[in-house]
């Protein structure tokens, strides 16, 4: 769906990537809720940046009721701005165009809005109603109402991939995509096929399936849970696996000083040889040998 609106739009990549890796420190909800509404208008202008921005929110937290509750409570411009949001999320969340909840969000909005929108409704048609809507009641703003307008989209956009990938995941539907997904994963990063090879069919199952969700945008632990809730015995220990072994993948090798004869995990600095707490040794990491002289952090 993202992908097919967002045909020919310029889309800043560089801002996304940095608002992605700032949402990923925060674990509070109103914290993340206020930076969720920084981050969204940056993107830049129109439906379509803001549709981009949730398919990138969906990759953080799991967008819930109370993270839309925080998000409105933290958008500025007032009652009107918060109106937008309503409008915008009742929109792309999926409801109907006719549905009671969408025309009390629509009566919230200031009168040249509500005018655009009847309008539009009247003439759009297909998939493009509620796109077409949407445009044209943020083209009747002003530029608060636009931002909560673009937000309440951005969030009701990563519920909807969240809440896809879930559904996807625990009724097993999309079983097949991912073990082809997964099987494709270990073919290009051959320490994931070695992991496996181990493994009951079973489990080496699930083991394909969980690379195969991994290797996925927009993932996160509720899509992670359902899997392995939906999943047999067996094939939870696959799972497990292949969590682990993704984990350890990603994640760089704990730095070890072989000093002395002896072996020392930890995180460690290079310092001179003069500093009080200098030990000289190899530091192993990742591979790689570094000799000189080192102190904990």
């Amino acid at each position: 769906m993202a992908a097919s609106v967002l045909h020919g739009e310029r889309l800043d990549h560089v801002f996304l990537d940095a608002g992605k890796k700032q949402l990923a420190g925060i674990k509070e909800i109103a914290p993340y809720a206020a930076t969720v509404v920084s981050f969204v208008p940056g993107v830049g202008t129109g439906v379509a940046a803001a549709i981009a921005a949730g398919t990138a929110l969906a990759e953080g937290k799991t967008v819930t009721q109370a993270l839309i509750a925080a998000t409105r409570g933290a958008l500025p411009g007032g009652p009107l701005a918060t109106a937008a949001f309503d409008t915008a999320t009742a929109i792309a969340s999926g409801k109907n165009v006719v549905d009671s909840t969408f025309k009390a969000a629509i009566a919230q909005l200031p009168p040249a809005a509500q005018t655009a929108a009847n309008a539009a409704l009247a003439t759009a048609k297909g998939q493009n109603v509620k796109g077409a809507v949407l445009q044209a009641i943020r083209q009747n703003m002003t530029p608060a109402q636009q931002k909560a307008l673009d937000v309440g989209v951005a969030v009701a956009t990563a519920r909807n991939v969240q809440s896809a990938i879930v559904g996807a995941v625990a009724s097993g539907v999309g079983a097949p995509a991912l073990a082809k997904q997964g099987t494709a994963v270990m073919a290009a990063t051959p320490k994931f096929a070695r992991a496996a090879q181990a493994l009951s069919p079973p489990a080496r199952a699930g083991y394909t399936k969980a690379m195969g969700l991994l290797a996925n945008k927009a993932v996160n632990p509720h899509a992670i849970v359902a899997m392995r809730t939906a999943a047999r015995p067996e094939e939870q220990s696959g799972i497990d696996h292949a969590l682990k072994t993704y984990v350890n993948h990603f994640t760089p090798e704990w730095p070890t000083l072989v000093a002395n004869g002896s072996a020392l995990r930890g995180d460690w600095k290079p310092v001179k040889s003069t500093d009080k707490n200098a030990i000289k040794g190899r530091l192993v990491q990742n591979g790689k040998v570094t000799l000189g002289h080192f102190s904990r952090v």
